[in-house]
């Protein structure tokens, strides 16, 4: 065995000639609704599988029971010519499964192994029951094959398409668990029932859910915003609490947004001798300077400056307290 692994893009300029196994063409044969493609060489895993229908019809078509063996194309009604199909299968590995938001990225694995099943040549099986779907895993499952009336002594035999967990019971009832699934598995259950030369068999899917046990994630308010001067970085939920640097973190009171004026006294007289810039409040101590209106006459003689005048007719006179001048208007 040859194998080739590309670990780059790789540019092919000419034609590419792949193998039966990677595309073909099959007919569907007249009055018939399905056929199958069976690989020549087993795939490593399922292909991705795509068909495309060759002409016009009135029909439609699908694709099912795609497997590392093969698979089935089917269309909805019988017609009475050959319908042809061409085909193509692309393995992937570790191909991608679309997860929602937040959901862990990883792709599920499949668990599932393909399951080689007789072909049905006559109805032997009535119904196949099962005690519950879905199921959790550790849980017991009941499956229960009822058969038509006549069929005595057959050779039962019970598979399922997974390889953990077993199948108890050999006749009609049987019971499986003890099961190891690393994910939520839907498992086919197929029974399978031979008498007389005759092979039935009958199936049914069951979903098998498996507990997350992984712990929970521990929870850290704080602020998340990086910009904020009270961002915590081992937060892992923001807790509304972000502070931006022009933001103080001081309560503002009443009082502190209207403080009470400051009361400076003193004259607030521009006019005044004794005017105080800085003063807010008038004192009533404003003081001027004395402006004289009616001028004293005066003669040579002498006059005492502390005395007071007093006027007279056609007299300006000193009343004494040191001396006493006195002149007469001309």
């Amino acid at each position: 065995e040859h194998k080739v692994v590309f670990a780059d893009d790789v540019e092919i300029k000419g034609k590419l000639y792949v193998s039966q196994d990677q595309a073909g063409s099959i007919t569907l044969l007249a009055n018939t609704t399905s056929t199958e493609i069976i690989f020549n060489e087993e795939y490593e895993v399922a292909p991705e599988v795509t068909a495309t229908i060759k002409g016009l019809h009135e029909i439609f078509y699908g694709i099912e029971n795609i497997t590392k063996q093969g698979f089935t194309i089917l269309i909805s009604q019988k017609k009475d010519y050959d319908v042809e199909f061409s085909w193509i299968a692309l393995a992937v590995k570790d191909d991608l499964i679309a997860k929602n938001p937040g959901e862990d990225p990883d792709p599920v694995k499949d668990e599932t192994v393909a399951v080689n099943v007789p072909t049905s040549t006559a109805t032997l099986i009535t119904e196949l029951t099962v005690s519950g779907n879905p199921i959790v895993q550790g849980e017991l499952l009941e499956l229960q094959a009822s058969l038509i009336p006549g069929v005595e002594n057959p050779t039962i035999t019970w598979l399922s398409n997974v390889e953990t967990g077993q199948i108890s019971g050999t006749g009609t009832l049987a019971h499986w668990g003890g099961s190891s699934l690393s994910n939520t598995t839907d498992v086919t259950f197929y029974v399978i029932v031979e008498h007389e030369g005759e092979t039935d068999v009958s199936q049914q899917t069951v979903t098998v859910i498996v507990p997350d046990t992984s712990p929970e994630p521990t929870i850290v308010s704080g602020c998340l915003d990086d910009t904020a001067t009270n961002y915590d970085m081992e937060a892992t939920e923001d807790n509304g609490s972000c502070l931006s640097a022009e933001v103080s973190t001081s309560v503002e009171t009443e009082e502190d947004a209207y403080p009470e004026p400051v009361v400076v006294l003193g004259c607030t007289d521009e006019l005044a001798l004794n005017y105080d810039m800085e003063a807010t409040e008038d004192d009533g101590n404003c003081a001027y300077e004395e402006i004289v209106t009616n001028p004293t006459p005066t003669t040579t003689e002498e006059i005492v400056l502390d005395s007071t005048p007093t006027s007279t007719e056609g007299m300006v006179v000193f009343e004494e307290k040191n001396q006493v001048g006195a002149s007469t208007m001309p």
